[in-house]
């Protein structure tokens, strides 16, 4: 994209979607709409497909990158993956 990384403009789907599917829950609890739950779902799949683009173009970044920088994407990967891994329901 004109010389410009692409995974910084894509984590922006999945917190976005990760932030309706907060305040879906957060308005069915408070307002007994249990149909917002539908909602909530929808949003996380969307957040977590998203998520997967913005790690594999992060992925395609992190090897354009420094060697001294690569450190640092390499611990900001680890930690996603580690929070990711941490939130599935097993």
């Amino acid at each position: 994209m004109a010389g410009h990384p692409l995974h910084p403009l894509l984590t922006d789907i999945p917190v976005g979607a990760w932030t309706l599917t907060l305040l879906f829950d957060l308005v069915g609890l408070i307002f007994h709409l249990p149909q917002l739950g539908i909602a909530s779902s929808i949003a996380a799949a969307v957040g977590t497909a998203a998520a997967l683009g913005a790690a594999a173009a992060g992925l395609m970044d992190w090897m354009d990158i420094d060697p001294a920088e690569k450190s640092v994407g390499a611990v900001h990967a680890i930690i996603n993956t580690l929070l990711l891994y941490s939130s599935l329901p097993w």
